[in-house]
């Protein structure tokens, strides 16, 4: 636990909160909605914050790998076992009401390909498949040698996504911006450790949050369903500039006490199943309050039950490689 960095369990703790909150309320309250769909979209936030952590991790975890085997070992034990559980709970739950799923539809989501929208059976698992595309991505770049220039790749994604923008896709310049996310993360890595000047990444930083302003009006602004605002200019924008915004104050503010918070701490530790398992928990309960306490609960069984087993058992196996 010595080597452990709690900024970032207290910000995973933080992120899946918001997720769910955003799943819990945007249907129950309709002051929520109304907030949501025109100010400041709490699961953009919660995702966006969610990439920029992992961008980080990752950078970290495939620098102190022992190799990409081992890494890709661990990096699957880590994510697929709870999964594939959470998935089959879902299949289960939704036979026993009555649903009827496709072989190809099963296939597909147990291979985690999520798109279309209409093939997924858990509707957040997108984000898994985009995780697991930053995988190939940030091991691509170690192959060739490129893993250090993840600021000049990043802006190029930026220009990449305003140039959809302008050309008015807004589905890809909205996917661009997530994973502009994940390489800011790896930016922030690499300014953890030193790499980049104070200069440099804070300079980054400004041209980054000027650039969800100006990718998101562009790409968004014409947009007529705005999804509760996860399509929307000012609510997607404002979630993505403080998502941003917060995981740099984190950096900086790891050693406060606010960075060591024994609640969020806990919810960072098992922030994966409570992200995953809200799929089942706030499907089983009408209450919010019910469905949020449900959902933790869930989640601290399937924590310590299947995720950290898996997780010890993919660090025992990538010791081989």
């Amino acid at each position: 636990m010595k080597n452990r960095l709690f900024f970032i369990d207290v910000l995973r703790g933080i992120a899946a909160c918001m997720v769910i909150f955003q799943h819990l309320f945007e249907i129950k309250s309709a002051w929520f909605h109304r907030f949501s769909s025109d100010y400041f979209q709490a699961g953009v936030f919660g995702v966006s914050l969610f990439f920029i952590i992992s961008g980080f991790v990752i950078t970290l975890s495939i620098e102190k790998a022992s190799s990409l085997v081992g890494f890709w070992i661990k990096r699957f034990f880590r994510i697929y076992p709870l999964y594939l559980f959470c998935l089959a709970s879902v299949v289960c739950l939704g036979l026993s009401n009555g649903e009827h799923f496709s072989v190809v539809k099963l296939l597909l989501n147990v291979l985690m390909v999520n798109e279309p929208a209409s093939m997924r059976i858990i509707g957040l698992s997108w984000t898994l498949t985009f995780e697991v595309i930053f995988y190939v991505l940030i091991t691509g770049l170690v192959l060739i040698k490129l893993q250090g220039k993840l600021l000049q790749i990043n802006c190029g994604l930026i220009i990449l996504a305003l140039l959809m923008a302008i050309l008015k896709n807004s589905y890809a310049a909205v996917v661009l911006i997530y994973f502009i996310n994940f390489f800011a993360g790896g930016i922030c890595y690499l300014y953890y450790t030193k790499r980049l000047s104070p200069q440099v990444f804070y300079s980054f930083i400004v041209f980054l949050l000027i650039s969800f302003v100006v990718v998101n009006y562009y790409g968004l602004a014409h947009v007529t369903d705005a999804a509760i605002g996860s399509r929307a200019f000012l609510p997607r924008t404002s979630a993505n500039i403080l998502a941003l915004i917060v995981f740099c104050l984190a950096l900086n503010l790891q050693m406060n006490k606010i960075m060591q918070n024994r609640v969020f701490l806990y919810l960072g530790e098992i922030s994966y199943s409570l992200y995953l398992m809200q799929a089942i928990g706030l499907g089983l309960a009408s209450n919010a309050l019910v469905a949020f306490i449900l959902t933790l609960i869930i989640a601290t069984l399937t924590y310590y039950l299947i995720e950290k087993p898996f997780i010890r058992l993919g660090h025992k196996l990538a010791h081989s490689f």
